[in-house]
Order: C-alpha cells, then sequence, then structure tokens
C-alpha cells in the first residue's frame, strides 16, 4: 500500500518541471498519503522552492530535505561521486516510503533510484522516452532510470511509443502529458509585469561534443545580438548553465561581454518567473530543453541552436539551426523571425489537468501491495480510466 510518495529533484530546471506536481499534492486534501512525502532537493532547485508561492510546506505534511553531499569534492571525478551518492543514500532514512518519483536524467536522481530499487521501492519515472542524442550521458541514463522504474508518465506520444519499444509494459505506461502544461495556465492569462528583457538566452554543456564547441555556439551568438544593436536597441538576459562538466567554458564565453548595456548574466530567475520572461521576451535564443518544451508551449518565437536537442521531440513553431556558419547568419536569422508573427502556442504535450492525472494514477496504485509493483513481468490492473482522462 502506496501510504508516501517521495520525490527527486536534482536542479533549478528539473524543479520547474516537477513544480506543477507538488502543487497538486499539496492542494488534494483527500490524497493524504501523498503529503506524508518528502522533497529530495539540492543546491540550487532549494534556493528556487524557498522562493515559490507555495513554499510554506508546513501547510501540508511534505517535508524538504538537501542531501548536502551532492555537491562534487575538490578533485572528485565524476563516477567517485556517484558512487558516494548511492552509498550515501542506502545508508540513509532515505527510504522510509512507498513509491520513489524521478524525473528525466540527472545522475544524483539516477543514484537514488539504484538505491531504491535494491531496496524493492516502486519507483514512478517522469520524462522516460524522450530522445536527445545531443548529449552522451542523457538518453544512456533517461533509459537506463526507465528500465528500473515500476510504471511511467511520458510526456508525448512519440516517448510513450519508445518506452513500448524498449518493452516496457503498456499497463505500466501513462500518457498523460507534461506537468508543465499546468503551470502554462497562469502564467498565459496573467502577466508578468514590466518584460525584463527582449531577448532570453539559454545555453548548456553538451556532453557528446567537446566543451569549446558550445562555447563557440555561444560567442557567435553573443557577437550577432551585439551587431543587431546597431539597427535595433534589444534588452537581452542570459541564465547561467547547468553546473555540469564544460560549464566554466561558458562562463567565459559571458565574462567577455559582462559591463555591455544591452546584455545581462543572471544565476536564476526561478521557474515562475523564467517563464513569464520567456512570454514577455520577444526570442529565446540557445539550446535549452526547455526552448522544446516550455517556449513553444507559450508560443513565443525559438531560435535553438546546435545539436544539444538532436532526437528530442521538437515542435513546429521551433527554427532549428543545426551548425553555425558565422555571427551574421544568426543576426540574419534573429531578424527575420523578428519579423514574423509570434506562433501559436503548440499543444503537443497534453492539455491542462496533467498533474491532476498523475495524482489519479498514484492515487490508484495505492490498492496494488508492492510486490506486484515491483515485478515488472506483472501486468498491473486495468485502472480506472475515467478518473484519469
Amino acid at each position: 500500500m502506496i501510504k508516501s510518495v517521495w520525490i527527486s529533484c536534482s536542479n533549478r530546471s528539473e524543479y520547474g518541471l516537477i513544480r506543477p506536481l507538488l502543487k497538486e499534492m499539496t492542494e488534494r486534501a483527500e490524497y493524504e498519503y501523498v503529503l506524508r512525502g518528502t522533497l529530495i532537493l539540492y543546491s540550487d532547485a532549494l534556493n528556487n522552492c524557498s522562493e515559490d508561492a507555495f513554499r510554506d510546506f508546513k501547510k501540508s505534511s511534505i517535508e524538504i530535505v538537501q542531501w548536502r553531499e551532492t555537491k562534487i569534492k575538490k578533485d572528485e571525478s565524476l563516477n567517485e561521486h556517484f558512487g558516494r551518492l548511492v552509498y550515501g543514500f542506502s545508508r540513509n532514512d532515505f527510504f522510509k516510503c512507498d513509491l520513489l518519483m524521478v524525473a528525466g536524467d540527472r545522475y544524483e536522481s539516477f543514484a537514488l533510484e539504484q538505491s531504491a530499487f535494491y531496496q524493492r521501492i516502486p519507483i514512478a519515472h517522469l520524462f522516460g522516452g524522450d530522445i536527445s542524442n545531443g548529449g552522451h550521458f542523457d538518453d544512456h541514463v533517461r533509459h537506463a532510470m526507465s528500465h528500473l522504474a515500476s510504471v511511467h508518465f511520458p510526456v508525448n506520444k512519440t516517448a510513450y511509443d519508445n518506452l513500448i519499444a524498449m518493452k516496457q509494459e503498456e499497463s505500466r505506461v501513462f500518457l498523460v502529458g507534461s506537468p508543465v502544461v499546468d503551470d502554462m495556465v497562469c502564467i498565459t492569462q496573467t502577466s508578468g509585469g514590466e518584460s525584463i528583457c527582449d531577448v532570453l538566452i539559454s545555453f548548456n554543456p553538451m556532453t557528446l561534443q567537446a566543451s569549446n564547441a558550445v562555447a563557440r555556439d555561444l560567442r557567435l551568438t553573443l557577437e550577432a545580438l551585439e551587431l543587431i544593436q546597431s539597427q535595433m536597441k534589444l534588452r537581452c538576459l542570459a541564465t547561467c548553465p547547468n553546473h555540469e562538466p564544460g560549464v566554466q567554458e561558458l562562463l567565459d564565453v559571458y565574462n567577455e561581454f559582462e559591463g555591455k548595456e544591452w546584455f545581462q548574466l543572471v544565476e536564476s530567475l526561478g521557474s515562475p518567473k523564467y517563464l513569464y520572461a520567456i512570454k514577455e521576451s520577444k526570442i529565446v535564443v540557445g539550446n535549452s530543453s526547455s526552448q522544446v518544451l516550455e517556449v513553444p508551449l507559450l508560443g513565443q518565437r525559438c531560435l535553438l541552436i546546435g545539436d544539444r536537442q538532436k532526437g528530442r521531440h521538437r515542435p513546429a513553431s521551433v527554427v532549428h539551426v543545426p551548425c553555425v556558419a558565422d555571427a551574421f547568419f544568426i543576426k540574419n536569422t534573429i531578424l527575420g523571425m523578428l519579423k514574423s508573427e509570434a506562433p501559436a502556442p503548440c499543444e503537443d504535450y497534453g492539455v491542462p489537468g496533467v498533474s491532476r492525472k498523475i495524482v489519479e494514477v498514484v492515487g490508484q496504485l495505492n490498492n496494488l501491495p508492492r510486490n506486484i509493483l515491483v515485478q515488472k513481468n506483472n501486468p498491473l490492473p486495468n485502472l480506472d480510466e475515467a478518473n484519469i482522462a
């Protein structure tokens, strides 16, 4: 019987993806067993949570736990760090839970998932089945996490089909959409106030390529935006990249443009403010996964640069430039996009109510014994489709 649900969150972008689900859990009094869960947060994700509108988790019984050993020590390899995470999770009281929810492909969540798997704790995986050929780690880790999971919540039909092709049982795969869709309702119906930028920039390292390849794309993008300033004044705001191998090369490029009147670099905007920045800007440029999810959902112009999102579902409104020739090419592409009308919001990731559907599924899993949930060759009994449609 599922009496408590623990949720792993490893960075600010992942927190933004699961934020609507957490909000749904805190507001559903009839699912008290869900509210006895624990949100495991690391570093900048904790800061975003503490600033959130529903940050007062004392009103529910969700406990915020920050696992401080997630920070990589000096001279520690990724393998050593990963092993320390698995060992640390298995030796602490992290597993007084009945269901673990993990999202995406972060290695921190992968370490936690492995510890839970060997303790026969059922695992629910969100955002499984996605493909991103541009990252060496991403697909391998995401698919491995899917194989360890007991149930799956893919965000689109392509991801659903991929999970079925990976021999996941259909009775355990629930095509509900992305929880991010639920946040879009408030963002599209309200204004974030005065626009904080005209161009929102978001670049992250790419594990498959040498780090200087993404740094080159970033430098050419910033040079293009500087060239545009002579034709039109555009306020450009960039968010710091994720703390991954190759991050320093990107920060070095940003530092070259520090002090420019038209450019600003911020560490993080937090989930709601980031979404408002997307909505109120004129165009979003970079290689982040938000450019194939949140940006098209909000109906904003999007220029996706490079191959970091190669293979991932890409809505029709996203303009993709896989190989950048020079700054003038990017400049002309941006100017051309600014002259065109903004695209309509896409519906590739479901309709509002995704978080409710996930909570409904978890509620029905409450009636199943743990051994049925964790034994993958046992198809799950049919759930009440009327409650999750």
